[in-house]
């Protein structure tokens, strides 16, 4: 009796819990294609669909404001109203740069010096003579923080500058940082350092595990400032034992967009520990910089009210009239982006794209296969990179504007991920990325329409149910 009372209210309240996992699914609006999907699974998968919905599924864009979040630039900054059509840039420029204020509220910061990286051996050389210089404070955050001999020194360095007084901030993404040693921030915390962890295993963060904090960026004294695709570990300088090389693009930075580095750490920071570092002298207000390098950071994530870098990415591929030029170590893009770059190739723009050909993931590098074939008969060119592990991640435009950043072309760096890119307005430093951009398809295999209908129907099967398990990669 006991036994059956039991069975009944389990399925009384399982029944429940389904109807309830339902109705958050409905409400939230989706493309009825995934709303259908996930529905399937919860047929397929009584148990572990819903369970699986509820940590990987849910549309946190659509619930991203609580009382004790911050999640744009706007909730600890009161910029001033700019009327873009006055400033003397190209209309094209203009475009891009109120779509970037509008959508992450940011400004277009003129007088910078950029320094850019093609790996991250001479990047850490760099930052780590920056933080032995650092006076004041230093701001990391970062994916991915491994041990190793080089990431060791900067531990060092970080150490002795907070013994001299430096204030330092650390936040690294609790799934990046899983392979250090459980006690790795000790000595950090000795020397005054804090450190947090992103969305770490707890209660309140377990079920936001999927999304996670893919920036790389740093910030010494308001006057340094780092981005781009390199994390904290020695295979981005040198690609390890499993690639022998790796190829990716960070930027140093010095100047006035600095101030808009701090913005984006500031929200992550509040949000992780509730101290608000958005006081006056974390902004460094005497800028030497005078070259004339105009930029412009975009960041979005899973909490935004906008998919900036998505807007941002669209436009710039619609806006295109001579090139589009690509690199992303995965590709995965949304239906509206496939169809921005057919399009662009349709009407005569030279569309290149460099993935990786050596693998890191077998699942998402497979994936990839299934969105090639419109675009290779539309006349795009796809090159798969060599010579090492391609992680850079660029959008270039017409020789004439670019993004560098953390955002891969894949809808997890679109939807999922906390990313921020920089957006580099002017033919003088785009007109090199490009020059690099062509170097490295020298070190490429082209992958054509041919290569694609020699796959067999197996490889294709294997390919099409990798692509199903895009939004978890």
């Amino acid at each position: 009796m006991i036994l059956e009372v039991f069975i009944i209210l389990t399925i009384v309240a399982f029944s429940l819990f389904l109807a309830g996992i339902v109705i958050l699914l409905i409400l939230d609006n989706r493309v009825p294609s995934k709303t259908v999907a996930w529905l399937l699974s919860f047929i397929v998968l009584p148990v572990l669909g819903p369970i699986l919905y509820l940590f990987i599924g849910r549309n946190w864009r659509r619930l991203r404001k609580k009382e004790t979040e911050v999640t744009s630039i706007s909730d600890i900054k009161k910029l001033k109203p700019i009327n873009f059509k006055k400033l003397k840039v190209s209309p094209r420029d203009q475009e891009i740069m109120e779509l970037a204020y509008k959508n992450s509220y940011t400004l277009p910061k003129l007088h910078n010096r950029i320094k850019v990286y093609i790996n991250g051996e001479k990047k850490f050389k760099d930052l780590l003579k920056d933080i032995k210089s650092a006076k004041n404070f230093i701001n990391m955050e970062y994916f991915i923080w491994k041990k190793d001999p080089t990431t060791d020194k900067i531990k060092a360095a970080l150490i002795e500058r907070a013994k001299k007084g430096v204030k330092i901030r650390i936040l690294v993404d609790r799934i990046g940082g899983n392979e250090l040693p459980w006690n790795y921030f000790k000595d950090f915390k000795k020397a005054g350092i804090d450190f947090h962890w992103f969305f770490d295993f707890s209660l309140k963060s377990i079920l936001r595990i999927n999304y996670r904090d893919h920036r790389k960026i740093v910030n010494i004294d308001g006057r340094i400032g780092y981005v781009g695709g390199a994390n904290i570990a020695q295979e981005y300088a040198d690609g390890g034992k499993r690639f022998g090389y790796w190829r990716d693009t960070h930027l140093r930075i010095e100047g006035e967009i600095v101030d808009t580095i701090q913005d984006f750490f500031a929200l992550n920071w509040f949000n992780t520990t509730k101290e608000l570092v958005n006081q006056k002298k974390y902004y460094f207000k005497d800028h030497s910089v005078r070259e004339v390098h105009p930029m412009q950071l975009v960041g979005s994530g899973p909490d935004s009210k906008w998919g900036s870098i998505h807007q941002v990415y669209f436009a710039l591929l619609g806006m295109a009239q001579k090139s589009i030029y690509i690199q992303s170590p995965y590709f995965i893009p949304s239906p509206s982006i496939q169809t921005a770059l057919v399009t662009a190739a349709m009407r005569g723009v030279d569309v290149r794209i460099i993935v990786t050909g050596k693998v890191d993931k077998l699942l998402p590098y497979w994936a990839a296969f299934t969105y090639f074939e419109p675009l290779l008969e539309a006349g795009v060119k796809i090159c798969h990179y060599q010579k090492g592990f391609m992680h850079a991640k660029a959008v270039m435009i017409d020789s004439e504007i670019a993004s560098i950043g953390t955002a891969n072309m894949d809808v997890r760096s679109f939807n999922l991920n906390f990313e921020i890119n920089t957006i580099i307005y002017g033919n003088g430093a785009v007109k090199k990325m490009e020059k690099l951009f062509f170097q490295d398809m020298e070190e490429c295999t082209g992958f054509t329409i041919e290569d694609y209908n020699a796959l067999s129907p197996l490889v294709k099967f294997r390919n099409s149910i990798a692509r199903i398990f895009a939004p978890l990669m």
